[in-house]
């Protein structure tokens, strides 16, 4: 009997010899779509910026490491990591006008390196046949695949995320010193990306002691590794911080600002907000004229510890109120997509039927994830640290800013395409089990 094409289809998937042959597939596939996005997408000459870009543009003309916004003037900032802001500047400085087209390409390779990166985790987590299906969700992803053509740090936090938490796992079943200094160089590099990943980072310094309790010195030995790794890598910034504003600032001083942007009396939970009269108005608008002309008289890590002075007292004058937000905001990042409601993009500036479209593919995605959950139940013990990161994005966000910015969400919707990966996996697995061997 010789097997039919999909039999010997699905061998492929299960034999480990195979897995580079698959990993070229998926990373070539993300790369092809990615790149092919940019073209179809041809906005690379004047591209939106956004605010990372108005701080290059500003080292661009030799104003330093700058930014005008958030209720303060033009000044040295410490509100936005560095990591991607000097990236751009020296490929903007290097390459002129071609600048933004080589960014785009770099988010291209980096993408496709995530859905690489994507494959070995369901493949070390679960099998081989799940981890090609959860790199090739990645890979061929529209949305996912049109963010490379954004000026924004996306694609590098969501490659970085998967990096990290690949990086535990394999630390986790080696327990190697090796690789307890590699998860701290990628933590570190996130945090110098996104600093909202230090939600996870006491995780991930914890989980190689907590998985084996009866190992705990070497688990010790590994966490501390892994944290002083990542203090080497951010200590530089956080050196300049505090020379700048002489005090501890360890990546961005914005807290405070983030906190009282999603808790203050006219907050929504969404990216606008309601002001004395009301009115939907973008979320920087209910600030009171009094406050904003003290924040201009202030240095900026003290203007935004003003403002988390601020929310806190709202939040501790309104537990009820402040809860019922922070679970709208919750149900928000997980469902809104990108920008809806702002009235920036209701004006039409930016606001295409794409950013209505995006939730399709969302939509498949956790409907065959939460299949998968239910699929890989007895296995929790395996996927638990997929999980983690989303727990804590979600409690994070939900708390300190708004949930319906759907940048916020993307980073981790890799770790959800895992479960997808599974009940895709299964599907084969039917359809093949269906299928008659061929003479």
């Amino acid at each position: 009997m010789r097997p039919g094409k999909l039999q010997a289809w699905t061998r492929l998937l299960d034999d480990p010899a195979s897995a580079r042959r698959l990993a070229w597939t998926i990373f070539l596939t993300g790369l092809f779509l990615r790149v092919a996005t940019i073209l179809a997408v041809h906005d690379w000459t004047r591209p939106r910026t956004w605010e990372f870009g108005e701080i290059v543009n500003n080292l661009l003309a030799g104003k330093g490491y700058s930014y005008e916004g958030w209720y303060l003037p033009l000044r040295e900032t410490a509100c936005y990591a560095p990591l991607y802001v000097f990236l751009s500047y020296f490929v903007r400085l290097a390459c002129g006008a071609a600048g933004f087209a080589v960014i785009q390409c770099i988010q291209a390779a980096a993408g496709a390196l995530g859905a690489l990166l994507l494959f070995f985790l369901g493949r070390r987590v679960f099998d081989q046949r799940t981890g090609l299906w959860a790199g090739l969700v990645l890979a061929a992803n529209p949305i996912h695949a049109y963010m490379v053509t954004q000026m924004l740090p996306i694609i590098l936090i969501e490659t970085g995320l998967i990096a990290a938490v690949l990086a535990c796992q394999i630390l986790t079943e080696t327990r190697a010193v090796r690789w307890a200094v590699i998860l701290g160089a990628i933590l570190g590099l996130a945090l110098l990306t996104e600093p909202a990943i230090l939600c996870f980072v006491p995780v991930a310094i914890a989980w190689p002691l907590l998985t084996r309790l009866r190992d705990w010195k070497r688990g010790l030995v590994l966490a501390a590794t892994v944290a002083a790794a990542t203090t080497v890598v951010i200590s530089p910034w956080t050196i300049r911080n505090y020379m700048l504003f002489q005090r501890i600032i360890p990546i961005r001083d914005a807290s405070g600002c983030i906190l009282w942007l999603g808790n203050h009396p006219g907050a929504t939970g969404t990216l606008t907000c309601l002001n004395a009269q009301g009115e939907l108005v973008a979320p920087g608008e209910p600030l009171p004229p009094d406050v904003a002309q003290k924040l201009h008289t202030m240095r900026e890590p003290e203007a935004y510890e003003e403002l988390g002075r601020i929310a806190w007292e709202y939040i501790r004058a309104h537990p009820g109120e402040t809860l019922l937000l922070d679970l709208k905001k919750a149900f928000y990042f997980w469902w809104f997509p990108f920008w809806i409601n702002c009235p920036t993009c209701a004006k039409g500036n930016f606001f295409t039927t794409f950013h209505h479209l995006e939730n399709v593919p969302w939509a498949f995605v956790l409907i065959t994830a939460f299949v998968g959950a239910i699929l890989a139940r007895s296995q929790w013990r395996r996927w638990l640290l997929l999980v983690m990161p989303m727990l804590l994005y979600t409690m994070t966000y939900a708390a300190l800013q708004i949930g319906n910015n759907c940048r916020y969400r993307l980073s981790i919707e890799c770790l959800v395409m895992v479960f997808s990966g599974v009940t895709l996996a299964w599907l084969t697995q039917l359809w093949e089990a269906r299928q008659p061997a061929r003479p």
